[in-house]
């Protein structure tokens, strides 16, 4: 009997035991877990719903509602120009559809600057900046970089021309914005042309002076490259080349001449020419020189002597 009691505390003992173990282990994993969610809870970050492209958008393209749809995006990672409802991007019934201004692929962030207002279609006007004018430039290969432009490249303007005798080239319009080229708008377009015209986005001030430039000399265009966000660049604005500094010629100087201030005299039959000051000029740095005499003419000799002129009555 003694020996059944035994087994039996033995085997009550084994099962308590094992039962603490796996009541521990049960405990240690909820620990595991209950950790993970708090650090899963405290990496939750506030969504909302934006507009995104629900497949690539061509430029050009009328946007309809098979195009764009809603889903979650991170609040403190949403740009700022972005649509945040299908509401406020198709506007109220009624509304005209807005257009593609700038290619954009499949859950794409559809931004303001990407597409035109309700029913304007994706032509110059819905490039201009507000109080801004287009102006268009005659270019070639040489004077248009060689058909590497496109619209929205950003390029500095050049005039060449004459002033009085000297040929001269200006920095006329530094950092000017491209639009168009031709009649191509596409920024997203990356085959060359060699176009005939580019269309500028200008000032109404700058259009004046560009329209003055283009008449009375040449321009030409050079092609700024991409600038790194938040790096500053030093330009020099004011270049000015001209034909004469660029082969090393020195301009010759022009002394002006010194004025002469002269008072004619006459004795008997001479005329003598006196040299005398000018107005406000000192006297005393006139040179010593003989003035010149000059015989009177016979008539005015003989007047002088108290004789009638020849041939007279």
């Amino acid at each position: 009997m003694r020996i059944i009691f035994a087994l039996m505390f033995i085997i009550g003992i084994g099962i308590a035991g094992s039962a603490v173990y796996l009541a521990k282990d049960q405990f240690t994993t909820l620990q595991t877990q209950n950790a993970e969610l708090a650090r899963r809870a405290a990496n939750i970050v506030d969504s909302v719903p934006v507009v995104v492209a629900k497949k690539d958008l061509a430029y050009g393209l009328t946007v309809t509602k098979d195009d764009v749809q809603e889903v979650l995006f991170p609040k403190n990672a949403i740009p700022a120009s972005a649509f945040m409802s299908l509401e406020e991007f198709f506007g109220e019934l009624g509304s005209e559809p807005r257009t593609v201004l700038r290619s954009m692929v499949k859950d794409e962030v559809v931004l303001q600057s990407k597409v035109t207002e309700f029913g304007k279609d994706a032509g110059i006007t819905s490039k201009l900046e507000p109080g801004k004018r287009a102006f268009t430039i005659k270019v070639d290969a040489q004077s248009g970089v060689s058909g590497f432009l496109k619209p929205g490249a950003y390029v500095d303007i050049y005039w060449s021309g004459n002033v009085g005798s000297q040929s001269r080239t200006i920095l006329l319009f530094p950092n000017v914005e491209l639009i168009a080229i031709d009649q191509n708008f596409d920024e997203d377009t990356t085959k060359p042309t060699l176009a005939s015209t580019v269309t500028a986005q200008v000032t109404p001030e700058d259009v004046a002076r560009l329209g003055q430039a283009q008449s009375s000399g040449r321009l030409s265009l050079s092609l700024r490259g991409a600038i790194p966000e938040g790096l500053e660049v030093s330009e020099n604005l004011n270049i000015e080349e001209t034909q004469q500094s660029l082969l090393g010629i020195e301009a010759a100087v022009v002394e002006e001449a010194e004025e002469e201030c002269y008072q004619t005299e006459r004795r008997g039959t001479t005329v003598n020419r006196i040299r005398v000051p000018c107005a406000g000029q000192d006297p005393s740095s006139l040179p010593v020189v003989n003035t010149p005499q000059l015989e009177a003419a016979p008539e005015q000799a003989q007047q002088q002597e108290g004789q009638p002129p020849v041939g007279g009555n």
